[in-house]
């Protein structure tokens, strides 16, 4: 029997991404809530899907896509009606937030899953197990640039708002540290940590597998256009392309009980809140 679904935070940019993948999913989506009316592209997958300004209904799962300062709240309305849940980057913006979620699920009996996509990446295994054969002889060197340029709408959104979003690391950055931290193992030491303007920020850190250096930006004046690139030794790998079934593949793996438990994102998210101090 198909799973069902009710998805909060239908309107925005990364919620088709997720009704994509519960129709691909062969499950069905029966209530979809936002305060915005502007959902249109529901008709698309789930003509017959109730909409609401509030969750009224109790579904197998909650897809959670609102902005990242609501998450924690709608999570724990989710968990309180005794759903499972699947939550879009970042989790939640204090790490402490974790723990207390993670306690509530297991209370009602339900699981927390985020997505972590880049881990799903075909070649982020073989990534894995080359840096780790690596790491005896003469560890590793990465170098992460970022640069995903955005207009004005988004510094005047509630994603140019620190408080709102957490800012330009959770923003853009929060996948990208929970790959380093999956491939490098544990953070031993932040070395620097360079801004200009809240749009731009590069810095170094020490892990436990190796050295990375690393360049965020959103802002046009660094580029033009996206670019998303991971050297690892010199083997330069290109990210802007390629890899369009990651949620997909995330809501299959969840379904079959594989999912990223909420305590995955622990790390990633304690790395950026040591970084930001």
């Amino acid at each position: 029997m198909s799973k069902t679904f009710a998805l909060i935070g239908a309107g925005g940019y990364i919620a088709p991404k997720h009704i994509e993948a519960i129709k691909a999913n062969g499950c069905e989506l029966i209530e979809i809530v936002d305060i915005n009316d502007s959902v249109g592209i529901i008709d698309r997958y789930f003509p017959n899907c109730k909409y609401s300004t509030k969750l009224t209904t109790k579904p197998d799962y909650v897809s959670i896509c609102t902005p990242n300062f609501l998450h924690y709240d709608h999570i724990k309305e989710a968990i309180a009606k005794g759903c499972n849940v699947i939550c879009e980057k970042p989790v939640v913006l204090h790490s402490h937030q974790i723990n207390q979620l993670k306690a509530l699920a297991d209370l009602k009996g339900v699981s927390v899953n985020c997505i972590l996509q880049l881990r799903l990446n075909p070649m982020v295994e073989l990534l894995k197990e080359y840096v780790q054969a690596s790491m005896p002889n003469t560890g590793n060197n990465i170098r992460l640039d970022y640069l995903t340029p955005r207009g004005d709408w988004y510094h005047k959104s509630w994603k140019g708002d620190k408080i709102k979003s957490g800012g330009l690391l959770f923003n853009i950055g929060i996948h990208f540290f929970d790959l380093l931290i999956y491939l490098l193992g544990d953070v031993e030491e932040i070395k620097a940590q360079r801004w200009s303007a809240n749009t731009t920020t590069e810095g170094a850190i020490e892990f436990e597998l190796g050295f990375c250096s690393y360049a965020l930006s959103n802002s046009f004046a660094v580029t033009k256009k996206p670019y998303r690139k991971l050297s690892v030794n010199g083997i330069n790998i290109d990210l802007t392309k390629g890899f369009t079934d990651a949620h997909t593949l995330s809501y299959e793996r969840i379904l079959q009980g594989k999912g990223f438990d909420i305590t995955e994102a622990k790390k990633s998210i304690e790395l950026i809140e040591s970084i930001n101090k």
